[in-house]
């Protein structure tokens, strides 16, 4: 037993030995010749038999430290004793036994997959010089390398004798089991995919920064619609950012503007891991500062930056590469491949969105019921609320109850085999998924993003059309299945997220605010947010990340349909009807915005602030409407409230409230009454 714990030992050492030369485990197109020769090579002399025979003269000896080491001739069969003691004298066998590099490459990828299954006799007889002699620089069809294989394996079989039988235990075959899992996970994987999903990414956060800036004046300045200071005041944690207070409105247009221009660089391939960082750090400081309007777009947008910092790109796709070599670049981009570990983390992220997303819709009954898709297209955040009508309900059920079903389903098409039937149908049915929502709803950057990873789901397929369907690998440039640093933060990052969303489970209520809510739990809503409530959140929060997957599983809560009337009373005793939208528009954070005014805050906010909140918020709508249309009569503004039930899908039963009174003199709010929340 010592002696076999010895041979491993020495194994190990080769191993660590061989994987300095990364350029032997490049993948080559002779993946026919490694299943055929695996088979083969039970028989053989092992790497490490080295002897003291000969005369030094021989040019198949090799001297080291006085000891000199032979491999035998296969025309003098005879036998040789194993020596394990020099490790030294056994690498330098293997490297003057397969001098060609083609033939290191194709043994010595052959060596790692045997040692990473933890098959230690069959790495025994892997690298046997007289077959490396024979093979390498040779190419061979199916029946050639048959014939060749079968007289090899009798010529082993003169030399070495039958091969000892070691028996398998169970353990070794989990560890094994588990081996081959490992090395799919970190195994390497084509990069020009991850760079065509680094443009698509790119070119959307361009997108989304330019939205930004134009939001500016209205978001992120300080005498825009938000009270930036009584925000951090009332809410601690947003203060944790890199946008410094007191900051005005030109700042903001600096920052968003280099921003976009820095998602172009990253679009090109310049600077990929500076950009991205700047990037990231961008957009988190953005929605810290302007926390009350952060939304599924933002938690999506910011997270998928922050794996453009750890993904492995820029070795494809590049303008500086593609304007200097053309063609040859766009063949060399086909071979090239990197790490794939923490792409395939990325996945996994991908796949607790959907898994967590889905489940947590069975929680509620609007959507059991087949009522949450036509509830919430009859909110403020659908583009046409006034066009769904009860008549759509049955067809809009049928949405519902296929979307209850499909989402959590669409995980099993990032493990289905390549060009798989049901992969495609997963694939098709994902794209119409989010094609449906991006259609209805004014949430597109968050759908884009996801759609835009399909192109990782569907890597192999792309490949295979890019190679002209060519079922082996193409030979070139590669990378070993590393797991450095960033493959670990990003192994650690997915455990964090799935820990947190664990830990969603155990919470009630992650946004309250809304009556029904406070009304049971008041001790909570009365209450400043804090990390203890979810603490895997806290530490997400410091590292800049602001994610929960509940998404409308909200619909129970919020949905609401709320209407206003504007009413202008004029001097003359005339009085007018004006547009809502000019008080109160109805972009999307406009939309979330302005549910803090009717109790239902959109993200927490402790109950004794709200009226604060709420205060500087009609001060703030009033002031810009006086702004923009000057003086005017006694304006009054009603609000017309009602939930989307199963007795009220026509919405037919509003609730009439007094909302606000003002009038605007000098271009200054004269503001008379506002309907504020009680503490």
């Amino acid at each position: 037993m010592s002696s076999w714990r010895k041979r491993v030992r020495t194994l190990r050492r080769l191993y660590k030995e061989v994987m300095q030369y990364k350029d032997a485990f490049w993948v080559t197109e002779d993946l026919k010749f490694y299943c055929c020769a695996r088979e083969q090579i039970q028989r053989g002399l092992s790497t490490a038999q080295a002897v003291q025979a000969g005369p030094r003269s021989s040019p198949q000896h090799l001297r080291h430290g006085g000891i000199i080491a032979a491999w035998p001739n296969l025309a003098e069969p005879r036998t040789v004793k194993a020596s394990f003691g020099t490790v030294r004298v056994t690498r330098r066998v293997l490297r003057a036994a397969i001098a060609n590099r083609d033939g290191r490459a194709r043994w010595s990828k052959l060596l790692r997959d045997l040692l990473e299954d933890r098959d230690v006799l069959r790495v025994l007889n892997a690298v046997d010089s007289v077959a490396s002699q024979r093979l390498s620089g040779k190419r061979y069809g199916r029946a050639q390398m048959r014939d060749m294989a079968t007289r090899l394996n009798g010529e082993w079989r003169t030399l070495a004798g039958p091969a000892p039988i070691v028996p398998e235990n169970i353990g070794s075959s989990t560890r094994r089991a588990f081996g081959q899992m490992w090395k799919s996970f970190t195994g390497p994987t084509d990069a020009l995919p991850i760079d065509l999903f680094r443009i698509l990414v790119s070119l959307l956060s361009c997108a989304y920064f330019l939205r930004t800036l134009l939001e500016a004046a209205e978001f992120s300045s300080p005498h825009g619609l938000i009270d930036h200071g009584l925000v951090r005041k009332t809410l601690w944690y947003t203060r944790i950012g890199l946008i410094p207070p007191g900051v005005g409105l030109r700042f903001f247009r600096v920052l968003y503007s280099l921003a976009a221009m820095g998602a172009l660089l990253l679009a090109a391939g310049i600077g990929v891991k500076p950009v991205s960082a700047f990037l990231y750090v961008t957009a988190v400081s953005t929605y810290r500062w302007n926390f009350p309007v952060t939304y599924v777009d933002d938690a999506l947008m910011h997270l998928i930056l922050l794996w453009m910092v750890l993904l492995p790109i820029g070795s494809t796709l590049t303008l500086p590469e593609w304007f200097s070599e053309r063609g040859a670049a766009v063949e060399r981009w086909k071979k090239t491949q990197v790490p794939g570990a923490t792409m395939r983390c990325l996945l996994a992220n991908l796949a607790l969105v959907y898994i967590v997303a889905g489940l947590w819709k069975w929680t509620s009954p609007l959507w059991r019921q087949g009522l949450a898709v036509y509830a919430i297209l009859k909110t403020a955040v659908s583009r046409t609320p006034e066009l769904w009508r009860p008549e759509h309900v049955p067809a809009l059920s049928v949405a519902n109850h296929m979307a209850l079903v499909l989402e959590p389903l669409f995980p099993v098409a990032f493990v289905l085999s390549s060009n798989h039937p049901l992969k495609w149908s997963l694939g098709a049915a994902m794209f119409g998924f989010h094609a449906g929502i991006i259609a209805t709803l004014k949430i597109p950057f968050a759908n884009i993003a996801c759609v835009a990873a399909s192109v990782l789901v569907f890597r192999n397929e792309i490949m295979g059309r890019l190679r002209g369907h060519s079922q082996n690998r193409l030979p070139g440039e590669s990378s070993e299945g590393a797991f450095g640093l960033p493959e670990k933060l990003a192994l650690l990052l997915e455990a964090v997220l799935a820990l947190a969303m664990l830990f969603e489970a155990v919470r009630p209520y992650w946004r309250y605010g809304t009556p029904p809510v406070v009304r049971k739990n008041k001790q909570l809503a009365n209450r400043t947010p804090s990390l203890s409530q979810n603490p895997v959140y806290g530490l997400l929060w410091f590292a800049g990340l602001a994610q929960s997957y509940r998404l409308f599983d909200w619909i129970d809560h919020y949905n609401y349909h709320i209407t206003y009337e504007v009413m202008e009373r004029r001097e003359e005793g005339t009085t007018h009807r004006l547009d809502d939208e000019i008080l109160f528009p109805r972009t999307i954070r406009n939309v979330l915005l302005q549910s803090y005014l009717h109790n239902a805050t959109w993200m927490k906010v402790p109950r004794q602030h709200l009226s604060e909140l709420q205060y500087s918020l009609f001060e703030r709508y009033v002031r810009r409407f006086c702004s923009r249309y000057g003086d005017n009569g006694w304006i009054e503004v009603f609000a017309d409230v009602q939930r989307t039930t199963a007795e009220n899908l026509d919405l037919c039963s509003p609730q009439r409230a007094r909302l606000l009174t003002f009038t605007c003199r000098g271009g200054k709010p004269h503001i008379y009454f506002m309907r504020l929340a009680k503490g």
